[in-house]
């Protein structure tokens, strides 16, 4: 019993403590109180309402695989937000680019992707082998969120809701040794064991 009344007694300080140290009131006093005895209407005038977060991109992974002696390219493009799937429009609103001979943009795998969207997740593998050269994956502020919201593609904290401005990853350096030829990285490697 005795061990109770401590405990007990130990309660009572600290909320005593606590609610004298804080300063709050737990029933109203004449100050908040209206003349007819009503507690006074909480309004929201003055109060900035909370925007939501806007839909962003927060990264973009290439994996580079093979089939068959072909390489090809795989694409995770991560959100801050659940993305909405029936936003997502394969070679519309998310494509892969490859930059041409005369440093022009160009689509480089128009058929056969395979475009997944899990949760905050788009996945997009290529349906076309891999040549040598730069890509990058291009998306359209048409993408929307589970939320609705549409993509932010330029970090201005609004959505786009059309097709420009676009948001575009990284450029991805895509260099494939010819047959019968090393790797760059091997050739590397055989150095530091050669020495110079």
């Amino acid at each position: 019993m005795k061990r109770f009344i401590e405990t007990f007694t130990v309660f009572l300080v600290v909320l005593l403590v606590t609610s004298t140290a804080f300063g709050k009131e737990t029933t109203p006093s004449a100050r908040n109180v209206a003349p007819g005895g009503e507690m006074p209407k909480v309004t929201t005038k003055g109060v900035k309402p909370a925007h939501p977060l806007p839909f962003q991109v927060t990264s973009v992974e290439f994996h580079e695989m093979s089939q068959n002696n072909l390489s090809f390219l795989a694409v995770g493009i991560y959100f801050n937000k659940d993305v909405d799937p029936a936003s997502v429009q394969q070679n519309v609103n998310i494509r892969l680019l490859k930059k041409d001979e005369n440093h022009f943009w160009r689509d480089a795998s128009t058929q056969n992707n395979n475009v997944r969207v899990v949760q905050h997740v788009i996945t997009w593998a290529s349906g076309a082998p891999l040549e040598n050269g730069y890509y990058v994956m291009h998306l359209r502020g048409t993408l929307k969120s589970k939320d609705g919201l549409f993509l932010d593609c330029n970090g201005d904290g609004q959505g786009e809701g059309g097709a420009l401005p676009p948001y575009e990853s990284a450029i991805y350096q895509v260099n494939i040794p010819e047959p019968g030829m090393l790797d760059p990285r091997e050739i590397e490697g055989l150095r530091d064991q050669i020495g110079p």
